[in-house]
């Protein structure tokens, strides 16, 4: 079995520790493992690690600068970062 299928039935589960053991190893391997960086990314996403996140999707949008689903996901970031509850300032 591929690596990058067990990094992803490592995600599927939960299992973050051992997926990105895996994908640590791909990508040392393979700096341009589009595939790896992106479920990195994801990891680091659902940790709420947005700083390693970016660093990831920023890495394959130098890869490939139209890579639709790491763009999106690098906007959706920044709003999340950008976001501002007024109300909670206002007593």
């Amino acid at each position: 079995m591929s690596q990058i299928k067990n990094a992803k039935e490592a995600f599927d589960r939960n299992d973050f520790k051992t997926s990105l053991l895996l994908l640590d190893e791909i990508i040392n391997q393979n700096n341009f493992h589009i595939e790896a960086l992106l479920l990195r990314s994801s990891i680091a996403q659902k940790k709420q690690n947005w700083s390693d996140a970016l660093n990831d999707l920023n890495r394959i949008l130098e890869i490939d600068e139209y890579h639709v689903k790491a763009l999106t996901t690098k906007v959706m970031i920044m709003e999340i970062l950008k976001f501002r509850n007024t109300d909670l300032y206002n007593p």
